[in-house]
């Protein structure tokens, strides 16, 4: 964990695969009304050469972030 900040923000070294360098994903949390918003930005792609920018789309869309915040508000009851 690079960065902890509770209850607004975390920061985590995430590892695409052992042979390249980590990316970094930032979580930001906000209240928004009766709920939270949850805001995540994934970077340093580039640092993980050419795998990393190649392996970039699988985090995005229905197979990446959106499912796996989608299961961790399921998890929160929400």
């Amino acid at each position: 964990m690079l960065v902890w900040d509770p209850p607004r923000r975390v920061v985590l070294q995430w590892e695409l695969d052992p042979d390249l360098p980590p990316t970094e994903v930032e979580i930001v949390f906000a209240p928004e009304g009766d709920d939270t918003r949850v805001d995540l930005a994934h970077t340093g792609w580039e640092f993980a050469g050419p795998d990393g920018v190649e392996a970039r789309p699988r985090y995005s869309g229905q197979r990446g972030w959106e499912l796996v915040l989608r299961r961790f508000a399921e998890a929160a009851g929400g």
